[in-house]
């Protein structure tokens, strides 16, 4: 792990050749190669999961500045496999911190890239509150959701009316066309939204 935090991004050495900044992630490039390993369908390794997302936490803790351009970067599918495999509890438990805890004093380029994922990845968690996906999903998308609240931008993103009819769509389908999961879920989301709302109102 240690050696791993060493290694994460080094600036290159004027006498090394120019392609070794091609290779500069190439530790991360193996890290995340874990999250290809199965599909929607079939699950990732628990086990691998919880060190996996361990050491992943760690660098979003103390490697930031590094990892942020990488994960971020337009042609990284990090954040989309992420999201594909959040009815695990470790692994949307680092796509929330990934998307809501990261610093906002990056570059302007990078920022853009960080803002364009952030709203694909509500518009993808909303499609998991639906009665197709595993009641994990439901709920971790869900809890994910609930603290997105906090962050001004991601709310205007959920309250967009698009987002608001899917959410209000999967809250009052017909019992017999949904799950249990799916409907308490899609509740919780709409109550905090109208709650947000109150709150705002009484300010105002």
């Amino acid at each position: 792990m240690e050696s791993t935090q060493a290694t994460l991004v080094t600036e290159p050495d004027h006498e090394e050749p120019a392609e070794v900044p091609d290779s500069r992630y190439v530790l991360l490039d193996r890290l995340f190669k874990f999250l290809e390993q199965s599909n929607d369908v079939e699950e990732l390794n628990p086990v691998l999961s919880g060190y996996f997302c361990k050491l992943v936490s760690l660098l979003i803790s103390r490697k930031q500045k590094q990892l942020v351009p990488y994960i971020f970067s337009p042609k990284s599918m990090i954040i989309e496999n992420l999201v594909r495999h959040v009815g695990q509890k470790s692994i949307s438990e680092i796509l929330n911190k990934l998307i809501t805890q990261i610093d906002s004093d990056f570059e302007p380029s990078i920022m853009e890239q960080v803002h364009i994922k952030q709203q694909m990845v509500v518009e993808k968690l909303i499609t998991h509150l639906g009665p197709e996906k595993h009641e994990e999903n439901n709920l971790n998308a869900s809890t994910i959701f609930q603290d997105m609240f906090e962050i001004k931008e991601f709310f205007n993103i959920i309250c967009a009316k698009e987002n608001i009819q899917a959410i209000a769509d999967y809250a009052c389908a017909p019992i017999d066309q949904s799950t249990k999961a799916s409907k308490t879920s899609s509740l919780a989301v709409l109550n905090h939204i109208i709650q947000h709302h109150i709150e705002k109102a009484k300010k105002g």
